[in-house]
């Protein structure tokens, strides 16, 4: 078992309608509301300080950049 962040792969197929939508919302959330702790569904809850950083990474391989 890893502590890599991750989403469930069907997740981005079939659980968000508009991805870029949901790609700015969440960037622009991440810069206003930085977490310091997620608690997953599945596996470890994680804590360190680059959580923001590391979703927004997460979500732009996902997503595509915004530009």
């Amino acid at each position: 078992r890893t502590n890599k962040l991750d989403y469930l792969k069907t997740f981005p197929n079939f659980g968000i309608k508009n991805k870029p939508e949901y790609r700015d919302w969440l960037l622009k959330i991440l810069d206003t509301q930085a977490p310091s702790m997620i608690v997953p569904c599945h596996g470890a809850i994680m804590t360190n300080d680059t959580l923001s950083t590391d979703i927004s990474t997460l979500i732009v391989e996902l997503f595509g950049d915004t530009s």
